[in-house]
């Protein structure tokens, strides 16, 4: 009977189990990584933290906070907070470990950091070409990334892209033609599946937007005007968002050469700009004036 109460009181100061709530996390880039550490023993369990093993660890126990000890269960849970995940954070195992006489025990936790560019807000002239690209990064294999539209007061459309090899993960939607109907905010979601996670985890890029800009209208004083008369042209042009229009330019017969005006002073109304360009005596080398964005 003395033997048996001596073993009993021996194995309840053991540190029995070192648990993580998740042993694998993929987080976005500017998250907070929240990882839960529970320890069964005894009462004076201390729970310590750290990035990597060895002697390039980095303790981190000063980062998490640790509950009170539970006496019906024999556990203690300690949560390993970091705010603002940067890429320095990924791709590294975190530690949940405490130390006893014969060694320790420890629970590990795969992080990594995912970051999405490339998908910035596209103006372009009717009927050419669009590009979206949507980059990962700080993945371990390939994840699935799609590209979509919205609709107002309806599903998003998906929408297929093109894949590209490189250090990091690169896709790009391209629309051959824009048109007024391209028009609108357009994002990626990107899932990444992997065995060690519970499920696949997705992320979805800020929405930007198209803005297809197209001659609405131009109109003259007059269509034939005598030499000497004075000129007055001016362009209407949708543009979408005025922070996209840099300086609009006026060249006579194409734009192959040097511009003869710069018109500093658009007026920006509803999405469109309206430029206008002025003359007060014509000449006859003053035909074929053509407006450009």
């Amino acid at each position: 009977k003395q033997w048996y109460q001596r073993r009993v009181a021996i194995t309840a100061g053991i540190v029995q189990k070192v648990e993580l709530d998740k042993s694998y996390q993929i987080l976005e880039k500017g998250s907070t990584l929240s990882s839960v550490c529970t320890v069964t023993g005894p009462s004076d369990i201390q729970i310590k933290w750290r990035k990597g093993s060895g002697d390039s660890a980095t303790d981190l126990t000063s980062s998490a906070t640790a509950a009170a000890y539970a006496e019906e269960s024999n556990t203690i849970v300690s949560t390993l907070s970091i705010a603002s995940l940067t890429n320095a954070e990924s791709n590294d195992n975190y530690e949940c470990y405490t130390d006893f006489s014969s060694g320790e025990l420890k629970a590990t936790l795969q992080l990594h950091v995912a970051e999405i560019t490339g998908l910035v807000d596209v103006g372009v002239q009717a009927e050419s070409a669009a590009v979206f690209t949507c980059t990962v990064s700080n993945f371990k294999k390939v994840p699935t990334v799609k590209f979509y539209k919205e609709v107002d007061g309806g599903e998003d459309t998906a929408l297929s892209g093109e894949a590209r090899s490189g250090d990091t993960f690169t896709w790009t939607y391209t629309i051959a033609s824009a048109s007024d109907s391209s028009q609108g905010k357009y994002y990626c979601k990107v899932t990444y599946e992997e065995e060690a996670a519970d499920a696949p985890t997705t992320f979805t890029s800020t929405a930007v937007t198209l803005t297809v800009r197209s001659i609405d209208a131009t109109s003259t004083t007059s269509a034939i005007i005598k030499t000497g008369d004075g000129i007055t042209l001016s362009c209407v042009l949708n543009v979408g968002s005025k922070a996209q229009v840099t300086e609009v330019k006026w060249f006579k017969g194409s734009t192959d050469g040097t511009a003869i005006f710069t018109d500093a002073a658009t007026v920006f109304a509803d999405s469109k700009l309206t430029t206008t360009y002025k003359k007060e005596k014509s000449t006859d080398c003053d035909s074929a004036l053509i407006p450009l964005l």
